[in-house]
């Protein structure tokens, strides 16, 4: 395939990389890569992403060399498949009737552009790779492997270079990998969304109620809620986007009357308070007032009492923990998928290139709906592929 690409041209074929990282050696990392291939006029041949398993000692250097490697495979994989072989055939006939001597052997170049230097320095052989030699020593066998296809099948010789270009001009594989990264947040999300429901369920159930101890010691301790299973998961959502999960599961546990669901949201907001993000509201006034508001519906009024005393300061802006709490949820999501969906269309819109813009959708449609398969679709790797350009 990459013989058949780099005849078609007789030139230089661009070959795109990238990986990206967020949430280094946390419960919720997510990592993706992705590889775009382009004729030496510019056009887009393929393009492609996957998300990549977020071990604990995942380093942005490693996902960079997969975006790498996942280019590099799509590249061998095609050729060794003969997907191009019949628009090499012509090109290269049109070449033949040009040339006069009685042997030819064409010349091309495989460009390669990333925007991690590390990994360029490693190819161009002005770094050492240590610990990043696995994921270097399966760079070059398959540059290896492609060099001897195209000159053992297709007589082809082919020169392989290596540039390292700025961030900005890498705009079009940064964007998949924030798309890829995206993607698995929108699964975690549904996640959460599932488990609210059955939350919902189980809490509109009378079978199955739990019933409130007797004892104020007890139920200041009681933690028994059907949305355990939710805040779980909610755990388990990605910081940048945790609140619009809590957001949801504080809304649900107000509907339903759990006392013990909206006090584990609001302790966690608390406790997170610094680490997330809003303009519209101080997260630790809102973490007390609905701790607060969840021991007025378990009858404790004491401890009412105690933490609007030991919270008095942080309580001062806020006329009404009922008000303050209901401000919070009236901005909950309908679906919370709706918050990667607009996130990604955002993401493909700062993409200036219409052309590529267009291929950013088409991938995305190309997605399968289900999430188990999406699973799997985006572990193994999704492309994007026009080969009649």
């Amino acid at each position: 395939m990459i013989s058949s690409i780099i005849l078609v041209s007789i030139a230089a074929i661009i070959l795109r990389f990238d990986g990206s990282l967020r949430g280094a050696n946390t419960p919720t990392t997510v990592a993706s890569c992705a590889s775009a291939l382009l004729g030496n006029n510019g056009q887009l041949i393929a393009i492609g992403g996957r998300s990549i398993s977020p071990l604990p000692s995942l380093s942005s250097g490693e996902t960079e060399y997969d975006g790498l490697i996942l280019g590099l495979e799509w590249v061998h994989q095609s050729a060794t498949c003969g997907k191009l072989d019949r628009i090499w055939e012509e090109e290269n006939r049109g070449d033949d009737d040009d040339d006069d001597s009685e042997t030819s052997s064409a010349t091309s170049t495989v460009h390669v552009l990333g925007d991690c230097k590390t990994v360029i320095d490693h190819l161009n052989g002005v770094a050492t790779p240590r610990k990043l030699k696995r994921k270097y020593d399966r760079a070059v066998s398959l540059i290896d492997k492609i060099k001897a296809y195209a000159q053992e099948t297709l007589g082809n010789n082919i020169s392989v270079t290596f540039e390292h270009v700025p961030r900005e001009n890498n705009v079009l594989c940064d964007a998949l990998c924030s798309i890829v990264m995206s993607c698995q947040q929108n699964l975690s999300l549904c996640e959460v969304e599932y488990a609210i429901t059955e939350g919902r369920l189980k809490s509109a159930d009378s079978r199955i109620k739990f019933g409130l101890p007797t004892s104020k010691k007890s139920r200041y301790k009681f933690r028994k809620t059907h949305f355990s299973h939710a805040v779980s998961r909610a755990d388990n959502v990605p910081i940048d986007i945790r609140l619009d999960a809590w957001r949801k599961l504080a809304q649900a546990a107000l509907e339903s009357g759990d006392a013990v669901a909206l006090r584990v949201v609001g302790e966690k907001i608390r406790a997170k308070s610094n680490e997330l993000s809003s303009d519209a509201i101080d997260l630790s006034t809102l973490g007390v007032a609905m701790e607060i508001h969840a021991l007025r519906m378990l009858s404790l009024n004491k401890e009412v009492e105690q933490s609007e005393c030991r919270y008095k300061q942080v309580l001062r802006f806020c006329d009404s923990v009922e008000d303050y709490i209901l401000g919070f949820v009236a901005n909950a999501n309908e679906n919370l998928s709706e918050i990667t969906d607009s996130r990604i269309s955002m993401t493909t819109s700062r993409i200036e290139d219409t052309e590529w813009r267009e291929w950013i959708r088409d991938w995305c449609s190309g997605l399968p709906s289900e999430p188990s398969s999406l699973v799997g679709g985006l572990e193994s790797g999704v492309w994007n592929e026009r080969l009649h350009f």
